[in-house]
């Protein structure tokens, strides 16, 4: 029992490694690097994302209690909550979702986009929306005050923001139809067994399920679930299935989505209140 349960412990272990070593820019010590390399604890590596999302929302807390503490401006406290994201994933994801943005509005045929996908150039189309994303993204920062929503529901819905999309990210890769059969999303799929989607569909319910039961989290996962509806048609139709590109392009329009309407909400609750 003791050797089963240190086995269970690694493959635990293991599959963090490896989900932090592949899916964030943290430096890993050399007994987890060694673990995040071996091919093993691949299988369950997606079960393991959504733990990225629990850091990312914890260093948000963190960042807002150094605030409030210290008494900087808003606009700093803005600026660091719109770059710690980046900061910890060393925007992997957003390499996506500037790649898919491309892919988008060229109109082409389904495999003429898959070919934008993998070039490594950028075009006028991605660098005009990483733009209006970070401006955007940077105002609902900053328009976040956390003064003005004395409970700790707003905490809870922030940190599940980051597990929820991730939960949901991991889920397409591992359930639905890919667009091809190489590349970094189909190696994890096809490692991954059935034990892995069990897990990770149990985790996006459980999330959602949480998100839910906080102050304006039901609307945040129906956002989330909405976004995640039109992702899977538009990788369908306009992409033959997705890939990690379409992933990490859905995941940085969740957690968008997400924090707008769970900020304007606020905001409109406050005036009829």
């Amino acid at each position: 029992m003791i050797k089963k349960a240190r086995e269970s412990a690694l493959k635990i272990i293991g599959a963090l490694a490896a989900a932090f070593g592949m899916f964030t820019a943290i430096p890993a010590p050399g007994f987890l690097y060694q673990l995040s390399r071996d091919k093993n604890n691949n299988k369950y590596i997606l079960c393991a994302f959504p733990a990225v999302g629990l850091l990312i929302g914890l260093s948000w807390r963190v960042w807002i209690l150094l605030n409030h503490w210290t008494g900087f401006p808003d606009i700093l406290r803005g600026a660091g909550l719109c770059l710690l994201p980046l900061t910890i994933t060393g925007g992997i994801h957003l390499d996506g979702y500037a790649d898919t943005c491309d892919a988008l509005a060229s109109y082409a045929s389904p495999a003429r986009r898959r070919e934008i996908l993998h070039d490594p150039r950028r075009g006028a189309f991605a660098i005009i929306k990483l733009c209006a994303y970070f401006i955007g993204y940077f105002a609902l920062c900053t328009a976040y005050d956390p003064e003005s929503v004395p409970d700790s529901d707003p905490d809870i819905c922030l940190i599940l923001l980051f597990i929820f999309s991730r939960c949901l990210s991991g889920t397409a890769l591992l359930c639905f139809p890919l667009s091809s059969n190489q590349g970094m999303a189909y190696d994890l799929k096809s490692g991954a067994d059935a034990t892995a989607k069990k897990v990770i569909l149990l985790e996006s319910a459980l999330t959602g399920l949480l998100l839910c039961m906080t102050s304006g989290g039901c609307l945040m996962a129906v956002t989330a679930l909405w976004d995640f509806r039109r992702a899977d048609r538009i990788a369908r139709r306009d992409f033959g299935g997705w890939s990690g590109d379409l992933a990490g392009w859905f995941l940085q329009k969740a957690e968008f989505d997400m924090l707008a309407v769970w900020i304007f909400a606020r905001y409109i609750s406050n005036i009829f209140l």
